[in-house]
């Protein structure tokens, strides 16, 4: 599950630099442990990648936390559809990273009318060895 909320409260948007957040339950990244979630947190509110992550063991622990925190209210979160396998789970819509060898630099692309096609991603990203 993905839930999406954006950030209202101006102090905290000036404060924090946040303008939205995600918290994403059932994540691939390979940091997580498992049964874990991910905070991601986003500074422009146009689809991109997060500018900070953060595990989470309780969900609801969470969205407590972050109503406190952040001053995002139960009812300002919405769900989102799961990423597609594979992946970036920072991401709204699905984007991967791909290698045409372990020597090629990563491409990025983005699934559109049921083809990937590649784009210009962005100027910084970790990207970790595929296992």
């Amino acid at each position: 599950m993905r839930l999406l909320a954006e950030v209202t409260a101006p102090d905290i948007r000036q404060r924090s630099g946040f303008v939205r957040m995600m918290i994403v339950t059932n994540p691939a990244q390979p940091w997580v442990e498992p049964g874990q979630g991910v905070l991601f947190t986003y500074a422009d509110a146009e689809d991109g990648p997060c500018c900070c992550q953060w595990p989470l063991t309780d969900l609801a622990f969470a969205k407590q936390f972050i109503r406190r925190k952040f001053k995002v209210p139960a009812r300002a979160w919405r769900e989102v559809p799961d990423q597609l396998p594979g992946c970036m789970d920072d991401w709204l819509g699905p984007v991967r990273l791909t290698r045409a060898s372990a020597d090629a630099a990563p491409q990025w692309e983005r699934h559109v009318g049921g083809q990937w096609v590649a784009f210009d991603g962005p100027e910084v990203a970790v990207v970790y060895p595929p296992t």
